[in-house]
């Protein structure tokens, strides 16, 4: 509700002063950032309406001004948030387009100004990003090598910068795993998945409340579910007793979490 009501005065305040400097960008922000929200609460269609408005918003800024860096990044984040809601709808196609916009985005951003972390965390993840949907639309040979470029990048950084750089190289890991799954590599796999587990863990050390709870858990069942191609049932049983070890308090909760939902089945 708090995004909603910022939506709302960012938008009065663009309709009595269009000139007023970053003005546009921060409407557009607050836009995506709701978006965001709304994807979280199951609500995908009003999240990609309210998304694609931020866009549309954010791509005037940068048509107008071409070295506005905050208004070009804020679109790559933007289109990179489009793809993770189609990517949860199962449109493929359309998420790597989106992925493959933000990567061109931020690229030569990260290339003007290679000291900037930032930059490069966005341009390694939405490198991993592009790899992800070209494996989940079925190209795993060509989406692996991209996953594992940009989880190169993320390592390094994740050991220097752990707070922006951890999430988003567990969850390369995870991609890797999977693909490395679908191409009967399963001993790599586990590794891939255990690398992520180790970050997920280490991140929800710092913040117990996080929801990468979830995403440890469902990495535990992945883990689970390699381990018993192995016929190490001892292990793949203790990996989904982690997994519900960690859901199931939140059936406790009147509404859990989507994900947490799916783990538990």
């Amino acid at each position: 509700e708090s995004f909603r009501a910022s939506v709302a005065l960012r938008t009065n305040l663009i309709a009595g002063n269009p000139d007023y400097p970053g003005a546009k960008v921060g409407l557009a922000t607050t836009q995506t950032q709701t978006a965001i929200e709304l994807a979280q609460g199951g609500w995908r269609k009003e999240a990609l309406e309210l998304n694609a408005e931020g866009i549309s918003l954010f791509e005037s800024v940068v048509a107008k001004e071409k070295n506005n860096a905050r208004a070009s990044r804020g679109l790559s984040a933007s289109l990179y948030n489009r793809g993770e809601i189609l990517m949860a709808n199962g449109d493929y196609n359309e998420a790597l387009e989106n992925y493959q916009r933000a990567l061109a985005l931020v690229k030569p951003l990260a290339v003007q100004d290679p000291q900037n972390t930032m930059l490069s965390i966005d341009l390694a993840g939405n490198t991993v990003n592009v790899g992800k949907a070209l494996f989940a639309m079925g190209s795993t040979r060509q989406g692996l090598p991209m996953i594992e470029q940009g989880i190169r990048v993320l390592d390094q950084q994740a050991k220097t910068n752990p707070s922006d750089a951890t999430e988003p190289t567990a969850a390369g890991y995870v991609w890797q795993g999977d693909a490395l799954m679908e191409l009967g590599r399963v001993q790599d796999a586990l590794a891939s998945y255990r690398k992520a587990i180790s970050l997920w863990e280490s991140q929800l050390a710092e913040a117990p409340e996080s929801p990468s709870q979830c995403r440890l858990a469902n990495t535990y069942t992945k883990l689970g579910n390699a381990l018993t191609k192995t016929d190490n049932s001892k292990e793949a049983s203790a990996a989904y007793e982690k997994a519900l070890g960690i859901v199931e308090p939140m059936k406790l909760h009147d509404a859990p979490t989507l994900r947490a939902s799916y783990v538990l089945a």
